[in-house]
C-alpha cells in the first residue's frame, strides 16, 4: 500500500448486468456508487423501475468508479482497530447492510497469512469510513436523511394511490367492455329480429304524403259511385225506362275497372295510417332499390300500370256519361237534370284530384268534334257498346263513345259518329 494521502479512483468495466449485482461484486451500495460517479447515476436511488432500467442499458460498456486508492496501509489498521469495536451498523439507508465480524478474524497473525483477508478488510473498513463520512459526520446529513426518508414514504405513498387508481380505472374499464359487449350482443339480436321482421313488412315513412294523397282520390271516387247508386235507386222508383240506360252504364264502370283496386286501396290505407305494409310484391320489389326517391317513383309506377290508370278512366268516363246523361234518354226530366247536374260539379273535382296524383289526363269530352282533340286522340275500330246504340241525330266526327282515356304520352281512344 502506498503512504500517499492523493485519491486515485478505481473503476470496473459495466456489462449490463443489475447494479445490485454489480455493487455487491465489488463491495459497495448503491449509494456509494451513485456517489462516486454523480454524473452518470444523479438521482438513480429516486428512480422508478422502469427508470432505472433505461439509465442501466445506457451504462452499458461504461467505465464505473468504484473507489479510491487515498490512504496508508497504517492509517487503515488504526481506523480499523478503532472501528472494529462497534457492534453492527446496518440499514443506515436503502439497501445498504453491514456487519463486522469479530476481532479474531482480523488478527495480525491472518493479516501476515492471508492477504485477501486482509484486503477484504481494507474493503470493509472503506464502505464503514465512507457511510460514516457520509451520513453519520454531521447533523445536517442525519436531518437529510431523514427528510428523504419522509420524501420517499410520501413518494410510496403516491405511488399506491396511483396504483389503487390504475386498479380502480382497470375494473371500470373491464366493466364498461362487458357492457359494450352485451350492448353488442343485444344488438346483433335486434338486428336479426328486425332482418326477420322485415321480410314480412316493410317501413315506408317516405311514402306516407303520397298515400294520403291517392287515398283521398279513392275516396273522392268512391262518393262519386256511391252517388251514382244512389241516384239509380231514385230515377227506378219514376223512370224504370232511363233507369236501365243507368243501370247499363254502372255495370259497364265495374266490368272494367282493375280486379285489384279493393287490394291496392288497402294497401294505401295500410301505408297511411302505419307507414309500412304487409304486401310481398312491394317488399321484393323495394329490396332491389337502394334510395327513397327511387322507392317512390317504382312505386308509382306499379301503382299506375296495376289499377290507377285503368280505374281513373273508367271513373272518368262514368262521369262523362252521367253528366250528359239526356244524351242517352232523350229526356230532359228533372232527375235526369239532377244527375247532370252533380256529375258536371264532380267532373271538375275528380280531374283536380286525378292530377293530384300524378295522373296526366288527356281528356276529350264526349258528343263534341273530334278534330279539337286530335293531337291526343286515337280513333279505334269497332263498334260502340249497348247503351250508345240508341243515341240519335249525331253529326259526322263527333266523339260518340270513350273507350279509354290516355294519361301523359299514351292517347285517348275514342269512337266516332
Amino acid at each position: 500500500f502506498s503512504s500517499k494521502n492523493k485519491e486515485i479512483p478505481r473503476y470496473a468495466k459495466y456489462s449490463g448486468e443489475n447494479l445490485d449485482e454489480f455493487v455487491r461484486k465489488h463491495n459497495l451500495s448503491i449509494s456509494q456508487l451513485e456517489k462516486f460517479n454523480k454524473k452518470k447515476l444523479y438521482g438513480f436511488t429516486f428512480m422508478d423501475s422502469y427508470q432505472k432500467k433505461q439509465k442501466q442499458k445506457s451504462l452499458i460498456g461504461s467505465d464505473l468508479i468504484i473507489g479510491h486508492n487515498s490512504e496508508s496501509k497504517d492509517k487503515i489498521q488504526n481506523r480499523v482497530s478503532y472501528e472494529i469495536q462497534k457492534p453492527r451498523i446496518e440499514n443506515i439507508i436503502g439497501d445498504a447492510h453491514f456487519e463486522l465480524q469479530k476481532p479474531k478474524i482480523f488478527s495480525a497473525d491472518s493479516q501476515n497469512k492471508n492477504f485477501e483477508v486482509f484486503q477484504q478488510l481494507e474493503s470493509m473498513e472503506r464502505r464503514i469510513l465512507n457511510k460514516i463520512d457520509d451520513l453519520s459526520s454531521d447533523r445536517e446529513s442525519s436531518q437529510k436523511i431523514l427528510s428523504l426518508q419522509k420524501d420517499i414514504e410520501s413518494m410510496k405513498e403516491r405511488i399506491n394511490q396511483s396504483n389503487n387508481e390504475k386498479e380502480r380505472i382497470k375494473i371500470e374499464h373491464d366493466n364498461v367492455q362487458s357492457e359494450l359487449l352485451k350492448t353488442k350482443k343485444e344488438k346483433q339480436q335486434v338486428e336479426l329480429e328486425y332482418s326477420r321482421h322485415t321480410e314480412k313488412v316493410i317501413f315506408l315513412d317516405f311514402l306516407e304524403p303520397y298515400a294520403r294523397v291517392t287515398s283521398e282520390y279513392f275516396a273522392i271516387a268512391k262518393s262519386g259511385y256511391q252517388r251514382a247508386l244512389e241516384l239509380y235507386e231514385k230515377i227506378s222508383d219514376t223512370d224504370s225506362k232511363n233507369s236501365i240506360i243507368v243501370a247499363q252504364l254502372i255495370l259497364k264502370f265495374q266490368l272494367n275497372i282493375p280486379l285489384k283496386t279493393g287490394n291496392w286501396e288497402e294497401i294505401l290505407f295500410e301505408i297511411k295510417e302505419n307507414k309500412a305494409t304487409s304486401n310481398s310484391d312491394l317488399i321484393r320489389s323495394f329490396k332491389q332499390i337502394p334510395n327513397n326517391e327511387e322507392k317512390l317513383k317504382e312505386f308509382k309506377r306499379i301503382l299506375f300500370k296495376d289499377v290507377f290508370e285503368r280505374y281513373a278512366s273508367c271513373l272518368m268516363i262514368l262521369v262523362e256519361e252521367l253528366s250528359r246523361l239526356s244524351k242517352f234518354t232523350n229526356s230532359s226530366s228533372a232527375i235526369i237534370q239532377e244527375i247532370e247536374q252533380y256529375y258536371l260539379k264532380f267532373s271538375l273535382e275528380l280531374k283536380n284530384k286525378t292530377k293530384a296524383i300524378g295522373l296526366d289526363l288527356n281528356y276529350v269530352p264526349l258528343f263534341e268534334n273530334y278534330e279539337k282533340y286530335a293531337a291526343f286522340t286515337k280513333l279505334a275500330n269497332q263498334n260502340c257498346s249497348l247503351p250508345y246504340k240508341g243515341i240519335q241525330h249525331m253529326e259526322k266526327d263527333t266523339v260518340l263513345e270513350i273507350i279509354s282515356y290516355g294519361f301523359g304520352n299514351e292517347e285517348t281512344k275514342v269512337i266516332l259518329a
